[in-house]
Parts: C-alpha cells; structure tokens; sequence
C-alpha cells in the first residue's frame, strides 16, 4: 500500500477522527473510503454528461429521459453522502 502525507483542516481532522472512533476504523481506512468515493462520484458525473451528450443528440421515448434520471438517483443510494 502506498503511504502519502496530506494537509487537513483541523476542523475536518476532528470530524474524520470522530467519525473513525464511531466506525471502529483507522484514520486511513476512513481517509482512503472517503477518496474512493469521491474518484466513484466523478466517474458517475462524466458517465451522466456523456449520457446528457449523447441524448442531445438522439430521439428517444417520451419518459425515457426521466427513467434514466430515476435509476441513476436510485443507484447513488449506495455511495456516502458526505463526512
């Protein structure tokens, strides 16, 4: 595992610190789900600005932009919301 050194702002250390205790994780395991649902949250962003891409661009069925917006929605359901 790669070990890299980051600033933090002391009011977020304590909230991750908190949260860590809370969870029975390590600071870095804490630090690590937190990157890798940022890095998941930007692949779901350009994956929907391709998609708003190339609907611009096709004919598609009425309602059928709104259930894709309703899938993607129920699928972020999984991923943390913040820290």
């Amino acid at each position: 595992m790669k070990r890299v050194t980051v600033s933090i702002p002391e009011e977020i250390d304590a909230r991750v610190r908190q949260w860590a205790e809370e969870e029975d994780k390590s600071l870095s395991q804490v630090y690590a789900e937190a990157v890798e649902a940022h890095l998941q949250e930007k692949r779901r962003q350009k994956a929907a600005q391709r998609v708003a891409s190339i609907l611009e661009r096709t004919t598609v069925q009425p309602g059928a932009v709104e259930e894709l917006h309703r899938e993607r929605e129920a699928s972020d359901r999984s991923f943390p919301q913040s820290l």
